[in-house]
């Protein structure tokens, strides 16, 4: 992804995450958002941790569904 691409995806994701109140999730995407990250390593770093943010909303869904 270009810069651009980043910005916005990472915008849809703070926007969605906070719209469900997953506002971890969302506070990472907003710092991905701000600063694209300069170097693909740095990028693969960011991805790896909205994965794990996301993870946790994933299983504080689960557990609600039970």
């Amino acid at each position: 992804l270009n810069d651009d691409d980043w910005s916005r995806t990472a915008h849809a994701l703070k926007g969605a995450a906070r719209g469900i109140g997953a506002f971890d999730l969302g506070d990472l995407a907003a710092r991905a958002e701000a600063e694209p990250p300069p170097t693909d390593q740095a990028r693969s770093s960011t991805i790896a941790d909205l994965r794990g943010a996301l993870r946790a909303v994933e299983r504080f869904v689960a557990e609600r569904k039970r």
